[in-house]
């Protein structure tokens, strides 16, 4: 899985999007938006810190569920912390970036 991230990563320009989140000491952390995947009928988004976190890996990333706010307020973005579905979500991630990967190599 690191591999796929790192191999992204280098594909990444200053004209991707970054993502500013808030934690609760108020501190921002920017994240880059590696995918957004649907599953069990919520949506999550992995992203991957601008800086190194403590505690992790070059080319890991974090699996967030994504709340969206019914009176457009902004969205709420909270770590997921069951394996099971962060499994899930990486396991969709790696499906999809394969079939990219195999489209246009085909081209």
């Amino acid at each position: 899985m690191n591999e796929d991230l790192n191999d992204l990563q280098d594909e990444l320009t200053d004209d991707d999007d970054v993502i500013t989140l808030v934690g609760q000491d108020k501190q921002e952390i920017n994240f880059v938006e590696i995918a957004t995947i649907a599953n069990r009928g919520h949506l999550y988004a992995i992203l991957q810190p601008t800086v190194l976190l403590p505690g992790m890996q070059e080319g890991e990333a974090i699996v967030f569920r994504v709340e969206r706010a019914q009176d457009g307020s902004g969205d709420t973005f909270d770590v997921e912390l069951d394996d099971e579905v962060i499994d899930e979500v990486f396991a969709e991630y790696q499906r999809l970036y394969a079939n990219a990967s195999d489209a246009t190599d085909g081209e």
